[in-house]
């Protein structure tokens, strides 16, 4: 029961709050919504499901204030021609579980493009989430249109039990070492590389140390840091609790 007074109540502020900053800070560019899963019924306040007939709702008051709703590719097209305008709308997922689905099938009903950002790892193990062959099957008849959502989603959890919670650290503990020295993503970025034979090749956060050396060792690279992830494993030079650091450990010297 707190947690669903909680969830409305924020809801609630946003609601109220989000209409007066808009109306006293215009927008000069479109939006760009991002959801993750749809789903029927919201357990426990998730903040990355929105129930259907939120959903629904937040479509149907997004038409009545006259925004367009875009395809991914007009939007990167109007961006590089400098055609944006405030009252475009791009939808997207991120992910895509099987939840997304619901909501995709609303959005194709109303003939509204929309983009979904794949998971590689996710869709390689099936489960909750969407494999290949449904993304596929999918793409033949729904306006979508996909984008990489990255290789990897690393998930860490913390509990309150001692045990679950050592475990899990045990866990994430090998994430980060296999992360960091994981030859899949090199064998797969190579096979991509020279079937592409790209001539400039723009790279952002690199967490695979094995990665990142082969890389770094070509010709045609630039690089785009938006922290000191390069040198720093951690990203921003600090140890935990937010103490300086002023001693570089081994994995930062590799």
């Amino acid at each position: 029961m707190l947690v669903q007074f909680k969830f409305i109540t924020k809801k609630l502020l946003a609601l109220s709050l989000g209409r007066v900053f808009n109306y006293l800070y215009p927008r000069e560019l479109p939006i760009i919504l991002n959801y993750h899963g749809i789903a029927d019924r919201i357990i426990n306040g998730s903040i990355f499901d929105v129930e259907y007939k939120e959903f629904i709702s937040q479509i149907h008051y997004l038409a009545s204030l006259n925004f367009r709703f875009i395809s991914l590719s007009k939007l990167i097209y109007l961006l590089k021609n400098k055609g944006l305008e405030s009252n475009y709308c791009l939808i997207t997922f991120d992910d895509c579980p099987h939840s997304f689905l619901k909501g995709a099938e609303y959005l194709t009903k109303l003939n509204i493009p929309f983009a979904a950002f794949i998971c590689y790892d996710y869709a390689e193990k099936n489960g909750n989430w969407c494999d290949w062959n449904i993304l596929r099957e999918i793409e033949e008849y729904m306006p979508i249109e996909y984008g990489s959502h990255g290789i990897f989603h690393r998930r860490y959890i913390i509990n309150r039990d001692p045990k679950i919670d050592l475990i899990n650290k045990i866990k994430n503990f090998l994430n980060l070492i296999y992360s960091y020295l994981n030859f899949r993503d090199l064998i797969m970025i190579n096979t991509i590389l020279k079937s592409e034979n790209p001539d400039i090749i723009h790279l952002h956060y690199i967490r695979n140390l094995l990665l990142r050396r082969y890389l770094f060792s070509k010709d045609n690279i630039i690089y785009s840091s938006h922290d000191y992830s390069f040198i720093c494993p951690r990203g921003g030079l600090l140890r935990r609790k937010g103490k300086i650091c002023g001693k570089p450990h081994i994995v930062c010297l590799l």
